[in-house]
């Protein structure tokens, strides 16, 4: 049962929806503790200070998001830490200018889709029956190669590199809603969404200088998901106020091929 007095794990609170996320987060009167997972502790503990209050603990968890082993034992950490978990938004996301690769695996995607999937993983443990995992994408999704999930035969182009690992973003939130994946089975929601265009480092590093969206508006959509009254279908890709089975989810046997390169990606790396 979802439970009045709630846990929210977050990524990404040091940039611009992310730090919009997290106050929105902390002024939620149902919500008693937030857990930021962030790569800076000093960061993490500056932003973490202006959001601690009588009625808000605010924990700081260490990892790095491009190498899975990190992100797996920042779980592991956060499921031992916390106890239980009501909430998990998965929002970091990183745009490099070139091709790069850590521990074998190209950057984008390593940041942008395996860490949101091994952390999803990772927490399932704690997440309780009628928790919720949001995962941020967007609506510039589109032209994942299967093949070609790292970028090494295709020229690589940091927006159309995004757009892949946003439409991965989509495809395993609808993967995790199949039978067999541990969360519908937990009674866990997981759903990915649109939260607008945002001024931003990350924007700003897509070639785009400024957005049309506030930060606030922004993280309007991923906080209703994952702390409104209703809990939003799993599987669903959200965008503005509706939520469905986009095409890309709609993909089955390519939503399942990726749940399987995630899974042998995230273990060569452990």
């Amino acid at each position: 049962m979802y439970t009045m007095s709630k846990t929210v794990v977050l990524t990404g609170a040091t940039g611009a929806i992310g730090g919009a996320i997290a106050s929105g987060v902390a002024k939620h009167a149902q919500v008693s503790t937030l857990a930021l997972v962030v790569r800076d502790a000093k960061k993490g503990e500056a932003i973490a200070a202006t959001l601690r209050s009588d009625r808000l603990r605010v924990e700081v968890a260490l990892a790095d998001l491009s190498r899975p082993a990190s992100v797996a034992a920042c779980a592991a950490d956060l499921c031992s830490r916390l106890g239980k978990i009501d909430v998990l938004i998965n929002n970091a996301a990183t745009v490099p200018a070139t091709r790069q690769e850590v521990d074998g695996i190209e950057l984008q995607f390593a940041v942008n889709v395996l860490a949101y999937w091994v952390l999803m993983k990772g927490l399932l443990p704690a997440l309780q029956g009628g928790g919720r995992v949001v995962n941020v994408a967007s609506q510039l999704a589109g032209g994942l190669d299967l093949s070609d999930l790292q970028l090494a035969t295709r020229k690589y182009d940091a927006w159309n590199a995004y757009s892949r690992t946003k439409q991965a973003n989509r495809m395993v939130a609808a993967e995790a809603a199949a039978e067999g994946r541990g969360f519908t089975a937990k009674g866990v929601s997981v759903v990915s969404c649109h939260p607008g265009v945002v001024t931003s480092t990350l924007l700003r590093s897509l070639g785009m200088a400024r957005g049309h969206d506030t930060a606030e508006g922004g993280a309007a959509l991923p906080l209703q998901l994952a702390l409104g009254a209703e809990t939003p279908t799993s599987g669903h890709f959200w965008s503005g106020r509706s939520g469905k089975l986009c095409e890309f989810g709609r993909d089955t046997k390519g939503c399942a091929a990726l749940w399987q390169a995630c899974e042998e990606l995230s273990a060569a790396c452990m």
